[in-house]
This record gives structure tokens, sequence and C-alpha cells, in this order.
């Protein structure tokens, strides 16, 4: 009653936009299915209307810094939306938000490979759910047209910003519309086999492209821009699947396509692939020359495709054992996929970057590395298909494994899984001004020997070219060293000058420490060695005095940091001191440590309805079947599942299961029965189940368990 007509109208109008939007989308639901070319003078003077009386909000900021941002507070926004369904409005104004999510979906399409790249990955995260409104609401509508022109806009932010998932949904939802036009399915069936793709799995991408390179060579009038993406992609799946020639073939001819139609994304991407199967056959000197192509090409696209780019140099700079060249051009790409917020290129990048960490025996690095690379796949479900590339993940990991030891190499890897790009950014100038020439051109190894850099990961196949900067070991004379890593204190490593008070005084700690234990240095046998690298490592004392030296150099180097004081550091080492029983007593370790609520377990009469009322309130995408047909899933989209089962007594959670890392389900059953825990249940290799004081089935499983 306090809003004026003209008001009373925008309010109920602005209603049908679901999150952020600009004056735009909201000229465009106020016009509906009319001209909205003069509708922005009629929404401006509505939202000046509208804030003054608190039913609007300015958002801080937005993208376009002359574009501002608005919304409503969610209960505002439902009211609303009750009130433009009560007057009837609500598919005119819908009308109007597809007209906007048409529009924007279009230029954010030609936006997203072209140089302004980032800010139209930025631009349509603000309209992300107005897309899924538009999306479900012509799904909704059986209107498959309009539907994929925008699911097709959407594909690179999708792919790039780690919503695999999501985007994969909205495609397959399209498939089964009925009366597909050949245009709209070809975009659909490519879209959805991108998703697959990125998700590594392989054969569901390969029935996609197979059904729409049929549909294109049989339809005739088709777009052929995507159908030369459809052919990269095909390229792509090829190669994961060890099918050499057959890739190299789709290649060329994807090059061929966009050469035609001018588009230098698709050019540059077409030749990167090329150079990876020239790398993986072993031409590396062709490689290079398809990846010098491909980069003077991409330079007129946006900076996400140079990545792919730079991640296949990357590799084979691994492959001739240097590993400087490698960490310096992932730090490049990571410089990108920081800015991009990208989740796909950031899983490739770390492959190659573990791999250089292991040829550089930094092995606890490597380590920490590939926790937060496989952190952010269990995320987002984006994988390395490729299997040489995989090959050499899984071998860079046994590498460090087998050097570090199962219980470093836990801790070490634990840590990385919380760690951001900045971390791995600065991680890696710390490296870069470690970096020290050597005696003669040659590299120092680890065991104070000259010699070249030898490592197993190094393809014999590929020639050799060793960087003299590539030192692992310190150099002494220049006063400076690498102080062995510290597994949890800001994911880095540390570097301290021997001739600093600092330095000092942590050398003289580690030397009463190795004092203490009897253990001495590995490399020069000295049991007051404060120097070499090898020295910290103290691998001639028994595990547990091990263990106690590992931790009183992350306390001494936090205190050094500035980052523990004097009284936490004493009270640490009184900890530390004091005898085993009586340390056990001040802590509770448990059974084992909670990552994440893998699932929950609801009981329903009508599973369906119960689907409806979920999707409805959450916003959620259709559900999946999952153990069986009365078992339907709701993936949330950071991470976890509701399970909708039917049953005789709705209304209840039958269980929930918790995910937790290095997941071994016989010692984790013995571990809970040991500390007195009831109703340990189940023999399964996967899971087990534990009841909790009022009777409440609690399922343990590992984070990544997919049944």
């Amino acid at each position: 009653q306090l809003l004026d007509q003209d008001e009373q109208r925008a309010f109920r109008r602005f209603g049908a936009l679901p999150g952020l939007f600009p004056i735009d989308a909201a000229a465009a639901v106020l016009a509906g299915r009319e001209d909205a070319s003069g509708a922005c003078d009629d929404a401006l003077r509505a939202a000046a209307g509208l804030m003054d009386k608190s039913l609007l909000l300015r958002a801080e900021t937005s993208v376009v810094a002359t574009c501002p941002l608005y919304h409503m507070l969610d209960t505002v926004r439902a009211y609303a939306a009750l009130e433009l369904t009560a007057a009837g409005e609500r598919d005119d104004a819908l009308e109007g938000l597809v007209r906007y999510c048409t529009g924007e979906a279009g230029d954010a399409a030609q936006g997203m490979v072209g140089p302004a790249q980032v800010e139209w990955l930025d631009r349509v995260r603000e309209d992300l759910e107005s897309y899924r409104g538009g999306l479900a609401w012509l799904i909704e509508r059986g209107r498959p047209v309009e539907a994929s022109n925008i699911a097709w806009g959407l594909k690179y932010f999708w792919l790039i910003r780690g919503h695999a998932a999501e985007g994969l949904q909205w495609y397959e939802e399209i498939l089964t519309l009925p009366s597909l036009p050949p245009a709209a399915e070809l975009r659909a069936l490519v879209g959805a086999a991108v998703m697959s793709y990125t998700q590594g799995e392989l054969g569901r991408s390969r029935t996609g492209l197979n059904r729409a390179l049929a549909l294109a060579h049989g339809a005739g009038d088709m777009d052929m821009e995507v159908v030369a993406q459809a052919e990269d992609l095909f390229a792509h799946v090829e190669h994961a699947a060890g099918n050499v020639n057959a890739a190299r073939d789709l290649f060329a001819h994807s090059v061929e396509r966009f050469r035609a139609l001018a588009i230098p994304s698709g050019i540059g991407s077409a030749l990167s692939g090329m150079a990876s199967i020239a790398l993986a056959t072993g031409d590396a000197g062709q490689a290079e020359r398809l990846l010098d192509e491909a980069t003077s090409v991409l330079r007129q696209a946006g900076p996400w495709f140079l990545t792919w780019a730079l991640y296949v140099r990357a590799i084979l700079a691994v492959r001739r054992g240097n590993p400087d060249e490698a960490i310096a051009l992932v730090r490049k790409s990571l410089t990108s996929i920081r800015q991009l917020h990208d989740k796909f290129a950031f899983v490739y990048a770390l492959v190659p970057l573990a791999a250089a960490a292991v040829l550089k025996s930094d092995d606890a690095w490597a380590a920490r590395i590939l926790g937060a690379r496989d952190a952010v796949t269990e995320r987002t479900g984006v994988t390395v298909v490729d299997k040489s590339v995989h090959d050499l993940r899984e071998q860079a990991e046994r590498e460090a494994r087998a050097r570090l030891g199962p219980d470093r190499w836990a801790r070490a890897y634990v840590a990385g899984r919380g760690a951001s790009i900045d971390a791995l950014l600065k991680d890696i100038e710390k490296r870069r001004g470690q970096r020290t020439k050597s005696d003669g051109g040659m590299i120092r190894s680890p065991d104070g020997s000259k010699g070249d850099s030898e490592s197993h990961l190094h393809d014999p196949a590929v020639p050799r070219r060793v960087d003299a900067a590539g030192i692992r070991c310190a150099d002494v004379r220049s006063g400076i060293e690498q102080v062995d890593e510290v597994e949890g204190v800001e994911g880095l490593g540390t570097e301290l000058h021997a001739d600093t008070p600092d330095r000092k005084r942590h050398t003289r700690l580690r030397t009463s420490a190795r004092g203490r234990f009897g253990g001495s240095c590995s490399e020069c046998r000295s049991a007051s060695c404060g120097i070499h690298e090898n020295a910290l490592q103290c691998d001639t004392l028994p595990r547990g005095d091990r263990d106690m030296v590992d931790t009183l150099d992350t306390l001494v180097t936090s205190y050094d940091r500035g980052t523990l004081t004097r009284r936490q550091l004493l009270q640490a080492l009184a900890v530390m001191a004091a005898p085993v029983g009586t340390r056990a007593q001040t802590t509770n370790g448990g059974v084992t440590k909670a990552r994440t609520l893998h699932h929950v377990n609801v009981q329903v009469s009508d599973v369906p309805r119960s689907e409806a009322f979920y999707r409805t309130l959450f916003r959620l995408p259709p559900t999946r079947r999952v153990q069986g047909p009365d078992n339907h899933g709701l993936d949330l989209p950071g991470g976890g599942l509701i399970i909708l089962q039917k049953s005789d007594r709705p209304g209840r959670i039958d269980h929930f299961c918790v995910g937790v890392d290095s997941f071994d389900a016989e010692r984790l059953r013995t571990a809970a029965k040991t500390a007195g825990l009831e109703g340990v249940q189940g023999s399964a290799a996967d899971n087990f189940f534990v009841s909790d004081p009022d009777g409440l089935r609690v399922q343990v499983s590992a984070v990544d368990w997919s049944a």
C-alpha cells in the first residue's frame, strides 16, 4: 500500500529475477513480451523508488563499474514472486528474462573467447542465477532451441569455472525434450560431450560426439564452428584413449575448419593438441614448432587458451629433464589461472609442477602440489584423461612417496589439500629465489656429487637439456641454504641466511636435538652439522625420533617467522619434553578426521514429490538414481548428496555419511572398537557404520567414495 501502481508492478516483476541483476535485466522483465527498448528509464525510476523504501538493494561491486547490480532480500523476493503469480504476470515476466538471457549468452559466447575473457566470465557469474531461472523455465515449457542457445553460450564458463557437472545436467535435460531440431541437438550433444570429457568419462563423450558428427553430416545446414569444436574434442578423446593416429588426423582436420572460419581460439587450441601428439610420439622438435605457431595465433584469443600451450610446454620441459623451465612455465600458467578462477587448467598444470618438484628431489613440495590438485578434482570432478600424463602423475607420486615414507608423505599431502593458488605461486617464487649457479655448469645432486640431474621421470626418447641453475643441495659458499620442508606452515618451504642470528639459533636447536637422539648428518656424517640440506632429514634416527625433530623444525621455523610467540614456543617444547603417557592425556586424536558430509539419506513416502520440494527450495538440478530405483540423489553444488529413499516410515533420517581422509575400513573399524564406540557394523572395504548414543546410524567412507 506504500507503493504507487508503477512501483507495485515493478516490485512484482523484479520477483522473477532470482539473484543479482543489472538494470537491463530489470527492464526486460518489466517489458515482458513487448519491446524493451524504452524500458530502461522506467526500470531506473522503479529501482530508485523501491530502494528508497528498502525493498531493493544495490550491490557494492559489479564487474562493469558503470553498470550497477541490484538484488532483493530472499524473503522480499519470495513475497514479490507470490504477488507476480497471483497477478497472472509470471509467464510474461519470464519471457522478458529469457530474452535478456539469450542476448547476454550470445555476447558472452563471443566475449569468453576474446581478450576480455576474464571480464565476461565474471559477468556470467553475476548473471548465473538469471541464466538458471531462464533455462529451467524454457525446459519446463519444452523450448529446446532457446535453451540450447543459452546453454551453448555458457559452455566456457561451465568448463573454466568448475561447473562441468551442472553444465552436463542442463545439456542432458535439453536432449530429453521432444521435437528437438538438429541444430539444437548438435549444440547440446557437443556441450554434453565437453563436460563429460572434463570429468574423465571418455566413453560417454565419444558416444555423444559420434552422434553429433553423424547428425552434422546428415543434416547439411549446420553451424560449422560447432562441428569444428566437435572434431577438436574428438581428437582429444582419441588421444586420451591412446589412438594417436586418429587423434592427429582429427586435429589436422579441425585446424583446417577453424582456419576457414578465421577463429583464432580454435586454431590455436587444435595446434596445441597436435603438439601434444608430437610430444607423445617423441618428436620434441615438431612439438616446439607447433607450440610456437599456436602461441602466435592465441595472442588474439583469451588467456585461457594459452594455458593449454603452456601446459604442453611444461610437460616437454619435464621430459627433457629441465625442472626449472617447467616450473617457470607453470608459474606463468598459474598467474592466468588465478585471474580466470580456472579449475580445469589448474588440475592439469599441477601435474608437470609436481613432476618438476620430484626431478629436483623436492618431495614434500611435490606431495603438497598433488594434494592441492586432488582436492580440486574432488570438488569439481575435473580429471586428467591423457594416459601418458596420468602415468607421469602416478610416477611422480611413487617416487616422492618412496623417498618421504608414508608418514611424511601423508602430512605433506594433507597440508597441500588446503593450499591456494597464491600459496603455490609464493612457493614457486621462493624456489626461484633459491636457485644458485653450480661449479662448472654441473648440477649438484642430493648426495653431494656433481653431474646431470637424474630421475626416472626423464624420458630418454626426448633430448635432455640440463639447466645449470637447477640446484637441489645448498651451495655452502653462497651462504644460503634451503631448509627442509615444514609441512603445515603456510604450505611453503623457507630459506634462512647462515650468518643471521635467526639462522644460528635455528641451527643450535637442531644440533642439540640431534645430539640428544644420537643422529648425524646424512651427507657429511657430522653430529653437529647445521649446513647441509639433507642433515635436516636425520635419516639415521628411529622413526619416532625423526618425527620429534620434524616437529621441532616446524616450531622453530614458526617462531622465526613471527607466527609463534616465545611463550607458545616454550609451552610446546614443554609438552614435547613431557613423558609420552603424560602427553597422551592432553590430546584426543580421535579415530579419524572428518573431511566432508558425503550424503544424508532421507526416508520419504513419494520420491517425485520430495524431489520437487527440495529442487524448489534449493534450486537444485534433477535427481539421479543411486543404489536402486527407489533411491534418488540430489547433488549439492558445493559437494555432497541428499538421497531420497522411498520408505513405509517417512519423515526420518535413515543415516548420514561422513567422508574421511586416508580411508582404510578394517583399520578404522578396529580403531573405533578400540576407542569403545558401540554399534560398529559392516565388513565392506569401502564403508562401515557406527551407531551414535541415540541409535542414529553414522556411515564412514572415503571422501571420494562413488558408490
